[in-house]
């Protein structure tokens, strides 16, 4: 059995996982208001390795989560500036490595908690 904090390496074009943790980064932080928090774990998974970026923010609400990584669609009465591109742009960086995006409301606080899945460790 491997120890939890070994290093490890991703599989990956390491160009379009920057911009998938980039994209997943920079709504973390755009959306979490001053003195909140964000998270990010990388871990392994039982299907690989999984990325989970939690923020301290509202959460989206529960009618449009379905909707965030459609191309060019921001929430209604979403604040600040932005394209509505980021999480289409990472969710497609997803599938081209074979793993999963899931983007829901946290359970445990009030946030969003964005996870990729399956990423291959070499």
């Amino acid at each position: 059995m491997q120890d939890e904090h070994d290093a490890f390496t991703i599989l990956c074009d390491a160009h379009a996982f920057a911009v998938l943790i980039n994209n997943l980064l920079d709504n973390a932080i755009r959306h979490t208001p001053t003195g909140g928090r964000v998270d990010v774990t990388l871990r392994r998974d039982h299907d690989g390795i999984a990325l989970t970026v939690l923020n301290s923010g509202t959460g989206i609400p529960a009618s449009e989560v379905d909707r965030v990584c459609d191309s060019f669609y921001r929430c209604v009465d979403t604040p600040g500036q932005g394209s509505g591109l980021g999480l289409a742009i990472a969710l497609r960086v997803a599938q081209r490595h074979y793993a999963t995006l899931e983007v829901k409301n946290r359970e445990d606080a009030s946030g969003l908690r964005v996870s990729v899945r399956g990423l291959l460790a070499v």
